[in-house]
Order: structure tokens, then sequence, then C-alpha cells
């Protein structure tokens, strides 16, 4: 384990922080992220965590500190907690995040820390007259000044003695029981302590040193002795007063301090118990999602096959519902009751919505994640990439093809933007080359997914050639075998965990299988934070950008105009089988449907096969 950092010194150099092109220098300690409150701010760095690093002068240099980031810190592509700087070190913050170069240096350049205070004037120096101060009087003035009168000498302080002796009183005589006239209204030469050597000692010992019983001492010596002990019993008498009082008080708050603190451990306990009780509600309504999705599924297949005993076949698929409606109930109570969503702004709560609709608890979300996502809602802000999609969507009404086939599946509508994020809703796109072949169609499948779900691809499955003849290109198609595909990541693999089903389908699900074997497959186990936490280190950046990027595209349909976009919520639009009022484009259009569109596919099928004999 490193030894601690030295304590800071003020001896250290000043350290050169040079990132993108900006330089920075520090003579004291200083923080970096991506808040604006950080000494050193990144705000556009989507690898940075809000508070990434701390950073403070030692005696021999500067330790920079991790604070406990979701990407981390890298000195030579490994992690660290921290690292003792001394010389030019470059320090990669998070990964995939930006190297920033950090120099001990002694050269002075513009310092971050508590202004140098004026030297004050030597002694014997004379601080010279500011000749410009409009208050400073003429030579001519200070001459008419009146002269100074010299300085007022007090008359001496009389002798103790010639206080307590006045010269006009005659010596009094020593009293029958040998007491000194001292004893009296003044001192006497011979009986009481002398006035010309009157001290603190020569008091006590004159009043309280000798052995003599009451009646053997003089009155006043007497008074005096009676005052003092009566001074000390209520003295004493008071500290007991105080003792008891104080007493209580501590008693009083300690039992305050205790019974806070009984209290504040029962209602901890009491909150992590209902924390317990809410989870495991939640995980039971992820097993009633599965059961729900199964059952659409298999009822939307049966009323396609008879759709005369649609309203029969409906009967269990209700029951399923309704149980998932009674659980999603007593879930949302623990909710409000734990105040999840209380103090969170419009945005956190669109994020914390979006996670539930994704089969995610919003009682584990963890904060690196909320910052993450408001990153890339920045990033679809920014781009216009959204509303120019969606649009494109809504007029050739893919948004009401691709939300009916997952509602059909029994699939959360929320992965409508995963079209979005393969293809821009793009029925012509084709992607490189991989050894899987080209993925096509605004759902990107590869050519045996496809086939494995009812795609055919075309003659030039091959080739990056968009292939009017491939029905990875029709989109109502495509959508209903992206929903079906969908399904069985989520049933199963996924177990209800609607992000790690789109983990899933940008990795593969090979691969998201075999990282999960350890993992027991039931939804307590199988979400998508423990991934995240578990596999980060494997799993590509592309697949984590794509989850993020899918979500984030999610946060933004709940409520476009929240987020300065002018358009109504796309799902809620689709659900209403309208176009969001927006003029259709003119010309033709490749949104196509057999079953769900047109059947323009097949007769151009049939129209380029071989006539029999050729």
């Amino acid at each position: 384990m490193a030894a601690d950092p030295p304590g800071p010194s003020v001896a250290s150099a000043p350290l050169r922080v040079e990132a993108g092109g900006q330089v920075w220098t520090f003579d004291r300690p200083f923080t970096l992220g991506r808040d604006a409150s950080c000494d050193v701010a990144l705000p556009e760095e989507a690898r940075v965590s809000r508070r990434h690093l701390e950073i403070a002068p030692a005696d021999d240099g500067w330790w920079i500190t991790d604070l406990g980031s979701a990407n981390g810190t890298l000195v030579d592509g490994e992690r660290v907690a921290r690292v003792h700087v001394t010389a030019a070190q470059e320090v990669q913050v998070g990964e995939g995040g930006p190297v920033l170069r950090f120099t001990p240096s002694a050269s002075t350049g513009e310092t971050v820390g508590a202004p140098v205070a004026e030297a004050p004037p030597a002694p014997g120096e004379v601080e010279a007259p500011d000749l410009d101060d409009p208050f400073r009087p003429s030579p001519e003035a200070v001459e008419a000044l009146p002269p100074v009168a010299s300085p007022r000498v007090d008359p001496p302080v009389p002798d103790l003695g010639e206080i307590a002796s006045p010269p006009s009183e005659p010596e009094a005589p020593s009293s029958p029981s040998g007491d000194s006239a001292a004893d009296g209204p003044s001192a006497a030469a011979g009986g009481g302590p002398s006035t010309d050597a009157l001290s603190y000692d020569a008091v006590v010992e004159h009043y309280f040193g000798g052995d003599e019983d009451d009646e053997n001492i003089g009155e006043r010596t007497r008074f005096i002795r009676r005052a003092y002990d009566d001074l000390q019993q209520a003295q004493a008498t008071v500290q007991k007063k105080e003792r008891s009082r104080y007493q209580t008080i501590v008693i009083g708050v300690l039992a305050v301090s205790v019974l806070a603190i009984g209290y504040a451990g029962y209602l901890q306990y009491r909150i992590n118990q209902l924390r317990a009780e809410a989870q495991e509600l939640f995980y039971e309504l992820r097993t009633y999602e599965i059961a729900v999705a199964n059952e659409v599924q298999r009822v939307q297949a049966q009323i396609e096959a008879d759709p005369e005993n649609a309203d029969s076949l409906t009967v269990d698929l209700e029951r399923a519902r309704e149980a998932r409606r009674r659980t999603a109930s007593r879930y949302d109570q623990f909710v409000r009751r734990l105040g999840v969503y209380d103090g969170l702004s419009s945005e956190e709560e669109a994020i914390y919505r979006v996670a539930r609709a994704f089969g995610e608890s919003e009682l584990t979300i963890p904060d690196a994640f909320v910052d993450e996502v408001q990153v890339y809602v920045n990033k679809w802000k920014r781009s216009g990439r959204f509303q120019q999609a969606v649009r494109h969507a809504q007029v050739n009404g893919f948004d009401v093809q691709a939300v009916n086939a997952l509602r059909r599946h029994g699939m959360p509508t929320e992965f409508f933007y995963l079209s979005l994020q393969e293809s821009n809703f793009d029925t012509r796109a084709v992607g490189p080359w991989t050894r899987y072949g080209h993925a096509k169609g605004a759902w990107q499948f590869i050519p045996e997914t496809g086939r494995r779900y009812g795609l055919e691809p075309g003659p030039l499955v091959a080739t990056s050639q968009y292939d009017p003849l491939d029905e990875r290109h029709d989109f109502g198609l495509a959508a209903d075998a992206a929903a079906r595909y969908l399904h069985d990541i989520y049933s199963h693999l996924a177990q209800a965990s609607g992000l790690l089903v789109c983990a899933s389908y940008n990795w593969g699900e090979g691969r998201i299988k075999n990282h999960m074997r350890g993992i027991a497959n039931d939804p307590a186990h199988r979400t998508y934070w423990r991934f995240l936490t578990e596999y980060r280190s494997r799993m590509p950046a592309e697949t984590k950008d794509y989850v993020l990027n899918i979500f984030a595209a999610a946060v933004i349909g709940q409520n476009p105009r929240m987020f300065g976009i002018d358009m109504d919520p796309p799902v809620q639009v689709a659900l209403a089988g309208g176009r969001g009022g927006i003029a259709p484009e003119t010309g033709p259009t490749s949104g196509r449907t057999v079953r769900f569109g047109t059947g323009a596919l097949q007769q151009r099928r049939s129209e380029s096969a071989p006539a029999p004999g050729d």
C-alpha cells in the first residue's frame, strides 16, 4: 500500500496545469472536474466526473488524488488512486478522457492564492508623506498653529503608609489583648504589619497566621476572620449549586443526544428496511413485466390465427396485467414514502422515470450515471439530430409502425429510440463490413439475425449497396422483427432490464451471455447497473455510448420542449396515430409493409423473378 502523502508545504514549487490549450498555475490546493465550482473546470468532457481530482502541495512536490470518480484516473494506461508529481507528469482524467500535463515549476506566473501583504516600514524609518493627499495641511497652516504645551506630569502617588497614618492622628496605644493599633482605624508603629513593607503575605500572616482563639484576638481580626469564613461558605454553596446545575445540564444534553442518536438510528434502520422491501417489490414487478410481455406475444399470435376468439384469448393477459398494476402501485407507494423524487430537478426526474421505464430501479441509480446522461442530453440538443430524425420518421409513418410493433410484443415503447441511434430511421442505411456481413436497414440487422427473424436478404447482400429486394430495408417488416428479437433478449437473457437489452443489441447477445454465465438468471441479479460495475473495463466504449445515447434520447422524448426542442413527445404522437402536425413529404417513400404495410416489396420480387423456361 502506498505511503500517505506528506503534508502540504509552502515551499512547494507552483504547479503548472496544461489541458486543451489552456494553462493554469497554482501554489495552493485545488480541484479539477466537470463542475463549474472546480478550480479547473472541464464542462464539456463526458469522461470527467463533476469533482474528479484534488491536487495538493507536498514537501517535495504535489499529490494528485482521485475523488472516487466513475471513470478513474490513469497514468501510463493504469488506473491509480493518487500520483506523486515531482517532475513533468501526464495524467489521463477518466478512461477515454483528456490527458493533462502537470509540471512543478519555480517560474512565476498566474497563481491562485492569498495576496502578499505590503511590508511595514522598518523601525526608525518614516513613511514618506503623500504629497498628493488633498487633506495634508500646508506649511503655512502648520506654522500658524499655537505652540504645544508641555506634557502634564501627575503628582506622585502618596505612600500607602501616609494614607493609613495621617500626621494629625495620634498614635494609638496597644490593646489589652496584645493586638496592635493596626486593628483599629489606623496602623500603629509597632503592633500591626509595617506600612512600609505592607504586602499580601504580611496581611495574611497577621490576620490568619496566629494560633490565638477568638477570645485572645482583637475585634477587627475576629470580624475579618468571620467574614472570610462566611465568604468561603457562600462560595462553597454557590459552587455546589453550579456543579449541580452543570451536572443537570450535562445529563440533559447527554439524554437528548442519546435519544437523538437512537431516533436517527431507528429512522435509518426504517429507511433501509423500506428500501429493501421496495427493491423486493421492484424485482417482483420485473417478473410480472416478463410474464405480461410473454402473454402479449402469445395472445397476439393466437388472435392473428383466430380473430373471432380474441375476447376469450385475452383473459389470461388481463389477469397478468392486473397483477402487474397492483405490484406497481405498491412499489410507487414505497417510492413516495422514501422521497426518491424529492429535491430532483425536472431533468433529473425525467432521467429517473426513463430508468423505471427501461426496467431499472430508481432506488439504485448511480449518481455518476445521472451525470453522464445529462452530458449526452446536451449533445443531442446541440446536434439537432434528434428533431431531424424524429420528423423524418413521423413524415413517413415509421413512428407509428415502430411503436405498434413494440406494443404487439409487449416491449417498452422507449425502444423506439433504438432505431434512432442505429440509423436515424433511415431505411436505406448500410453498415460497414464485418465478419458477419453488412448490417442493413433502419434497424441494422446482419444477414444471419435477419433470417432468424424472418427477413430475407436480397441479391446484394454481400455488397455495401442499398438493395430494394432486401427485406431488412422494409421498415415495417424490420420493426416487427426487431420487436421480436428485443422480446427474446428481454424475457430471457436480460430478465426485463431494458438497458441490458440495448447493450446486447449493440455488443451482441452472445458476448453478453458469456459474461453473465456466473450471474443468477433472475431480475434481482441481472441489472444494467451491476453489469456496468462488474464489466465496465471489458465493455467497448462504443457500447457504453450506444446505451447512453438511447437513454438520453428517451429522456428528451419525455418532454422535448423542456429541453428546448419544439415538438410533442414522439411516442405519444405515435400512440395517437398521428404525424405530429407535420405535412407528408412529396413523392414515394421507402416505408412498405406486408402484414404491417403495403405489398410493394412482394410485387417487385415477383416482377424480378425469371419467367419459367428462361
